[in-house]
This record gives structure tokens, C-alpha cells and sequence, in this order.
């Protein structure tokens, strides 16, 4: 879950979404992805990424994954104030 600096255009929200979309796209080891904006009915931050792993081993390549990291420090860090992450074991 993030929290921005500041609010965010629908126009680049909707960039953020496309390039996660397509970043997972070539993450074989994801087994599931959703992320987006907050509905705004009683959220407290303005984004989510939720993904699903079959295994440990799958969540250390998407965790490493080059491009991934690349979107972290490029698209994330410039405009998050607050980040929220949790694994859980299902």
C-alpha cells in the first residue's frame, strides 16, 4: 500500500497501473496481480499492489526482478511518501 506526496492525476494514475500491468506480464512466477487506486470508501493510503506467489522461491524473483526494481526507483520513489508491504503465508 502507498501513500503519495501529493495527489495524483486520474491521467497518471492510470500510467502507473498500465506499466505494473505490463511489467507483470513478463513475470511468469506471478501467479496472480491487482493493483490500483484507493475507491476512496474508507481507505487510509492511495494505492495498492497485491500479487500472488505459488512459492518463496517465485516471490525472491519477482522481489529481484530487474524491472521491477527499475519501476520501484523510478515511478514509486519520486512520488511515495509512505509504503506498507506484508507477506503472508496461505
Amino acid at each position: 500500500m502507498f501513500t503519495f506526496t501529493e495527489p495524483q492525476t486520474p491521467d497518471h494514475i492510470a500510467v502507473i497501473t498500465k506499466t505494473l500491468h505490463d511489467m507483470r506480464a513478463t513475470m511468469p512466477y506471478v501467479k496472480s496481480y491487482v493493483c490500483g487506486p484507493d475507491a476512496g470508501l474508507a481507505g487510509n493510503n492511495d494505492y495498492v499492489v497485491i500479487a500472488s506467489f505459488d512459492n518463496e522461491e517465485d516471490w525472491n524473483a519477482y522481489h529481484h526482478d530487474d524491472l521491477h526494481n527499475k519501476i520501484r526507483a523510478e515511478v514509486f520513489a519520486p512520488i511515495v511518501k509512505d509504503r506498507n508491504v506484508i507477506q503472508v503465508r496461505s
